[in-house]
């Protein structure tokens, strides 16, 4: 699992910038280059949403970082 660390990094990356984008000026960031509610955004939006929860799980866990 530890090939997975940086491609979960991006994910929470792109994530993060997604959520402050929408908060702050309302700008839909995937949905401007992927297509807004497009198969392809939504596949995006369910990997970040994995890599969250696999993040979550190795904090928990005591695997940090």
């Amino acid at each position: 699992m530890k090939g997975y660390g940086p491609v979960i990094g991006w994910l929470l990356a792109l994530g993060g910038i997604q959520l402050g984008l929408m908060g702050l000026v309302g700008f839909d960031l995937l949905g401007s280059i992927l297509g807004s509610g497009s198969v392809l955004e939504r596949a995006v939006l369910v990997a970040v949403g994995v890599a969250a929860v696999v993040k979550v799980m190795k904090l928990v866990g005591g695997k940090g970082k």
